[in-house]
């Protein structure tokens, strides 16, 4: 490891994609003049709650598609369901998307990274809540597909 400096976001990165190829969920690395731990959130992780029901127990929006994409994080930072300079967030439960919609924002520091949509469909389910602290390739929602009968 480095001594006395800080270490490069390069390597960071580089430690993260390994542990994910890997199936890693924890990573300590110690030397002489620093600490540093990485933890990831596992692939198949539970939702973060947004609300609370009448008998104390947490639930998550969602309109339950029977199949979908996932929606990932780009990157390691804060969850922006709306934009910091609207009210409203980008994308709603059952709202329909296109692909390459803007559905979500990652905040770091003071860069914004937007979340598209992968495909086309309808937003069947939100993982997160804004502001939650998220890790890199979590879940951020689920993209539903219609099925339309003519």
């Amino acid at each position: 490891m480095m001594q006395n400096k800080d270490m490069p976001m390069d390597i960071v990165w580089d430690m993260v994609a390994r542990m994910r190829r890997h199936g890693m969920q924890e990573l300590d690395v110690r030397d002489d003049t620093m600490a540093l731990r990485l933890r990831l959130n596992p692939v198949g992780m539970a939702p973060v709650a947004t609300e609370t029901s009448s008998d104390g127990m947490a639930s998550i929006p969602s309109i339950a598609p029977s199949s979908g994409t996932v929606v990932r994080s780009p990157c390691m930072g804060v969850a922006l369901l709306a934009h910091p300079l609207r009210s409203a967030p980008e994308v709603e439960l059952g709202q329909d998307v296109g692909e390459g919609d803007i559905v979500a924002f990652v905040g770091v520091d003071h860069i914004l990274y937007p979340v598209l949509a992968p495909c086309a469909g309808y937003v069947g389910e939100i993982k997160v809540t804004q502001g939650t602290v998220i890790g890199y390739h979590q879940p951020i929602m689920l993209i539903g597909k219609r099925n339309n009968i003519l």
